[in-house]
Formats: structure tokens, sequence, C-alpha cells
């Protein structure tokens, strides 16, 4: 079920391309998955996690978001992008104009990510923010300024309904 699901989430022709970019059979891929899969039965099973582990693990535990972002080389063309939305710019619009980097043909999304995804500036700065609002000023990073928008915050469960996941991670 997991090599279908792998096969089906990018195609055959991908995979096959996978395969043959790494020089594996779908016999090795396939034995592959199924020793990490052994392997990890193994390890979760012998787990013990504590109380306090749980909820340190917990307390520590972020909520996947969904973002876009337009990135831009310079703090003062961040700058003129927030006072276009400020006035009422569309930012998907503003994104495929100004942003430099691959995610302006999508309208700058980023689509969904976990935290430990992003680096540590843009991460900060988007856990702050509030659904449907965008920075108001711009968040500096290696790859240069981003004005992010913040489109939707999973929510976080309580420790009892997410003590399984968390003992998976």
């Amino acid at each position: 079920a997991d090599l279908d699901a792998q096969i089906g989430s990018n195609g055959a022709d991908s995979f096959n391309d996978y395969l043959e970019y790494y020089g594996i059979s779908e016999e090795t891929y396939l034995n592959n998955m199924v020793m990490s899969l052994v392997m990890e039965k193994v390890v979760t099973e012998r787990v013990e996690i504590s109380k306090d582990e749980y909820e340190e693990l917990y307390e520590e535990y972020k909520p996947e978001l969904t973002a876009s972002h337009i990135l831009v080389a310079d703090e003062a063309t961040a700058n003129e992008v927030i006072t276009k939305l400020n006035e009422g710019g569309d930012f998907a619009t503003l994104a495929s104009e100004y942003s430099i980097d691959s995610s302006a043909s999508s309208g700058g999304s980023l689509g969904t990510f976990a935290s430990g995804t992003m680096v540590t500036e843009f991460e900060d700065a988007a856990y702050a923010m509030e659904v449907g609002t965008y920075s108001a000023t711009p968040v500096a990073t290696e790859y240069g300024y981003h004005v992010i928008k913040l489109e939707a915050k999973a929510e976080k469960g309580t420790l009892k309904e997410m003590k399984e996941s968390l003992k998976a991670t």
C-alpha cells in the first residue's frame, strides 16, 4: 500500500525516473521500504515516554502553517510591497510581480509546512502572526526580505488527542 501511494503521489513515470536515477530496481526499493517499516515498528514498540516527556513534547509542538510570501532582494522593495498591500493591493498579484523565487508563479504560495522546515527568522515571524494577516515589516533572512501572509494555522489538539503523534515524532 505504501509503495502504491508513493507511485500514485507523483505518477509512475516520476517513480521510474527516481529508480533509474538511483540505479535501483522496484524490488530493491520495496525491500528498503519494508526494512524501514520493520525498524520503525521495533523502535516505536520499545520507546517508553514518561508523562513529563509527553508534556514537554506537547509544549514544544507547533502546529503546521499554511503561508505565502513575497521574497525580494532588499528592504526598500519589501517596504514598497507592504505599502501596496496597505493600499489594498492583492497579495498573489504582488507576489507574481515582485517575488524573486519560484513561488512567484503560484502567487507566493508556500503551501503547508511544519515547524523546522523554514529558516528561524521566517518561522518566528509566521508563528507570531494572526491567520489572514501579512507581516507589517519585512522579515530579513539569508535569502532576502520576506513579506509573509499567514493563510492558516492548524489547531493544536489536547495532549490526550496528540499523544500518539507525539510518540511517533
